[in-house]
């Protein structure tokens, strides 16, 4: 086993150094990876859209229908957009915590391992940081992530926008908060926005 540091979490690093360092860490792990057995992104993007259902219905609607449609949108053109000729092995939970020093760079730990197109790990790094990415035009992280990997910026967007609701949503159940108010405001706030 290989010993690791500190999670990228403790270094107090800007946001788009931060950001930077968990695109190219998780891009380390893309690639083919056909009859893996994993699930692919048009499985995640439907399971994702019944937990968000389930769990909007069960917290008794902590934000509006319209945020919840705009989500399950997003979830429903992802799902329609998996293609398996065009899938990599994506690591499912990108963020600050699971992002451990190594040597002189960084692994990502604690995968949620898919099938699934590149950009949705750029999705979990679209709910991160809720506060801060209301502090300008939210898309233009989308933008940035996606032209510094080469991708997708609407499918890094739609990623994030049912990414960002999970989340918001589960932290609420969890009552792990401020994150879930400020991730359910950042939902909100960018319900109907598109690139």
């Amino acid at each position: 086993m290989e010993r690791l540091g500190r999670p990228l979490y403790d270094l107090g690093l800007p946001l788009s150094r931060r950001l930077g360092i968990l695109c190219d860490t998780a891009a380390d792990i893309w690639r083919p990876a056909a009859d893996c057995g994993l699930p692919t992104g048009a499985e995640k993007a439907r399971s994702l859209a019944e937990v968000v259902v389930r769990l909007w219905e069960e917290l008794d609607h902590p934000c509006s229908e319209a945020a919840l449609d705009y989500a399950l949108g997003a979830a429903r053109r992802r799902e329609l957009a998996h293609r398996d000729e065009k899938a990599v092995l994506v690591h499912g939970d990108v963020h600050q915590l699971n992002a451990l020093e190594s040597g002189d760079g960084f692994k990502l730990v604690d995968p949620k391992g898919l099938l699934a197109e590149a950009e949705y790990d750029l999705g979990t790094l679209m709910r991160g940081d809720p506060v801060e990415l209301l502090a300008g035009d939210p898309r233009d992280r989308a933008y940035w992530l996606a032209a510094r990997m080469g991708l997708d910026p609407v499918a890094t967007w739609e990623w994030g926008a049912v990414e960002r609701l999970t989340t918001g949503l589960f932290c609420t159940q969890i009552q792990q908060q401020p994150l879930g108010r400020d991730t359910l405001r950042t939902a909100e706030a960018v319900t109907g926005l598109a690139i």
